[in-house]
């Protein structure tokens, strides 16, 4: 027979066991990171080792290895709090929209470091949104075809943050060799425009009205430069018939990593990248000088006085 103290130390275990089990119930069932949480910011340093950035940022960054890389997600889902992405390059910091996902790499080969960064931002729609759709501050529920543009202009009010975020740290517009220097609204594909779906790389200074953001016809990409350091954004619309939604995603990248595209398969080393850059530049420029002739037969002014900076030392010919 069971005396008291042995039926209280089982009543005691398990209620411990009810509690236990609760808590597991209410952890797997927990809501994902909300806005009213504190962010938190992870500083990526072009150049530096992705185990230094982890130490430095104190966060439990989950890493695994991905072919030659090594793989970092400092995504809100992995670290369980909102994360605001901040780029530091040459000493220059940027803090971008707070990010949906955010991966970094550090290659396995040699000492190059981080040369590459992919976020996804997490925009939500607000009150401003539906006002530059109604015409009102009312912020009054949108039909299903009204969200989708209310999320549409959201990532426009995002895009315009990371431009002037980049501006005021010195990051300058860069535009691809094989692009036409072409500025304002008419690096957009908008209906009736000249280039009918040729241009993707949009003016970084320009944004779109509301109105004109909304008849996007093409992906809009801008690329900024920095010092040997390029950041990507590119706007993708989305298919709500197809049930994608729309997206704004950005890719940071060193000029060690955009040269090695250029690199034949199987060629490694860093003179070998700069070398095939440099046999590529005429190919590409031929395709730009083909764009621009499209663009002055339709009256559109090109730029003649743009300079291209160099890439890897490598100057590009002034034509």
């Amino acid at each position: 027979m069971k005396t008291k103290s042995a039926i209280l130390r089982s009543a005691v275990l398990a209620l411990a066991a009810v509690l236990v089990s609760w808590a597991v119930v209410l952890w797997q069932s927990r809501p994902p990171p909300g806005p009213d949480r504190a962010a938190v910011r992870v500083t990526l340093e072009l150049g530096a080792a992705g185990d230094d950035i982890v130490n430095r940022s104190g966060l439990p960054i989950r890493r695994s290895q991905a072919g030659e890389a090594l793989l970092y997600d400092a995504s809100p889902g992995q670290l369980g709090t909102p994360v605001v992405p901040v780029i530091e390059h040459r000493g220059r910091r940027v803090a971008l929209p707070p990010a949906g996902s955010l991966l970094f790499y550090d290659s396995l080969a040699g000492d190059e470091g981080v040369q590459e960064v992919n976020i996804q931002f997490a925009v939500p729609a607000d009150d401003r949104d539906t006002a530059e759709i109604n015409g009102t501050g009312t912020g009054q529920a949108a039909s299903e075809g009204q969200a989708q543009r209310r999320h549409a202009l959201a990532l426009r009010r995002t895009v315009g943050q990371v431009q002037q975020a980049l501006r005021e740290q010195g990051w300058q517009r860069y535009i691809p060799l094989s692009s036409p220097r072409v500025a304002g609204r008419d690096s957009y594909d908008l209906p009736g425009s000249w280039q009918a779906g040729q241009v993707q790389d949009s003016d970084t200074g320009y944004l779109p009205e509301p109105q004109d953001w909304l008849a996007l016809r093409h992906t809009p990409t801008w690329i900024w430069y920095l010092d040997g350091a390029f950041l990507r954004l590119s706007y993708y619309r989305g298919d709500a018939a197809q049930g994608q939604a729309a997206a704004l995603r950005a890719s940071v990248q060193g000029e060690r990593a955009v040269l090695r595209a250029h690199a034949p398969a199987g060629a490694g080393g860093w003179e070998a990248a700069r070398n095939a850059y440099a046999q590529a530049m005429p190919g590409l420029l031929a395709q730009r000088h083909a764009a621009e002739s499209r663009a002055r037969a339709a009256g559109v002014a090109v730029m003649q006085d743009w300079i291209d900076p160099p890439v890897a030392g490598i100057e590009v010919p002034r034509r």
